[in-house]
């Protein structure tokens, strides 16, 4: 997994504009919820483990959204879609 480097790439990518709270929250929610995975695959509960790696797949595209909320320039989305749709765990695929 390259999560560390969505992480730092999105934190790079807008740490100068006032969404940088924000990444905060998300790096956060993306740690607890990898936790959560392993605890699930731990006590050998697939389909809960399943959902919650769907549910981190989907947070680059829930935090791109809220920055376009917040009015975080056409750069730093492009950075996001850009990266994402570089990493093999995304499918190769632009989240837009």
């Amino acid at each position: 997994m390259k999560f560390t480097s969505i992480l730092h790439t999105v934190r790079d990518a807008i740490a100068p504009s006032k969404s940088a709270q924000l990444v905060s929250q998300w790096i956060t929610r993306m740690r607890d919820g990898l936790a959560e995975i392993a605890n699930y695959q731990g006590n050998g509960m697939k389909d809960e483990a399943t959902e919650s790696w769907r549910n981190i797949r989907l947070a680059p595209l829930s935090i791109r959204n809220r920055l376009q909320e917040q009015g975080a320039s056409g750069h730093y989305l492009r950075r996001v879609d850009l990266f994402v749709s570089q990493q093999p765990e995304y499918g190769g695929h632009s989240i837009k």
